[in-house]
């Protein structure tokens, strides 16, 4: 009689993400922008198991979609993961075809059936994915000169850095930033009285400019 093999790979979790995502995956998907699936798993040996694939098929209303299935590997399967170390998860882009709508992905652990386990019924793993049209976020920014109370004068920041680090942030399709005509500020920063009255003239200008609430 043969005996049973002793070997069990497990999917224990996956993680879809654009920009930032929690383990339950709520952060909204958008439309049309670059997804990376992280797909954790273990096995219960002492030391990682080599050569495995995983495989990602995606459909919509039924129809199977363009570059499904994907196939993700050679890569080893670890003893345990950890989701601040990249290279203990299988990891993949999603193609552009996939990133709209509602669509229906079933990632299956060692699809080619490399290694005789005692149980495959935790290889596999159904989940549905909702893509969500969002429209560009529009910012305005008011670059400030700033006198401190010692007369030292501090030219307006650059705002080149608001959109590539909103896009990493948040759940937005893309950022459009305009830049207002410059402001004087020599309120004393240093004290909450001083942060208040500039925030009040920012308040005021962006009533004043007619910007949606």
């Amino acid at each position: 009689m043969a005996l049973q093999s002793s070997i069990d790979l497990s999917l224990d979790q996956i993680e879809i993400t654009q920009a930032i995502q929690n383990p339950s995956n709520t952060v909204p998907l958008v439309a049309g922008r670059s997804t990376v699936i992280r797909i954790y798993t273990h096995n219960n040996t002492n030391a990682p198991i080599n050569n495995i694939y995983v495989s990602i098929s995606a459909s919509r209303n039924g129809a199977p979609l363009s570059g499904s299935p994907l196939s993700i590997g050679p890569a080893a399967v670890p003893v345990s993961w950890s989701q601040e170390d990249i290279h203990s998860s299988f990891n993949a882009n999603l193609p552009a075809a996939w990133l709209s709508d509602t669509i229906n992905v079933q990632i299956t652990l060692d699809s080619r059936n490399a290694i005789a386990e005692r149980n495959e019924s935790n290889n596999s793993l159904a989940v549905t994915l909702n893509f969500n049209s969002v429209p560009t976020l529009n910012i305005k920014a008011v670059p400030i000169i700033y006198i401190d109370f010692s007369g030292l004068t501090f030219p307006a920041a650059s705002t080149n850095y608001i959109a590539p680090d909103l896009m990493k942030m948040y759940p937005i399709s893309s950022v459009s930033v305009s830049n207002r005509g410059a402001i004087t500020s020599s309120e004393n920063l240093h004290t909450t009285a001083g942060w208040s009255a500039l925030l009040n003239r920012l308040t005021t200008l962006k009533r004043t400019d007619g910007a949606p609430p």
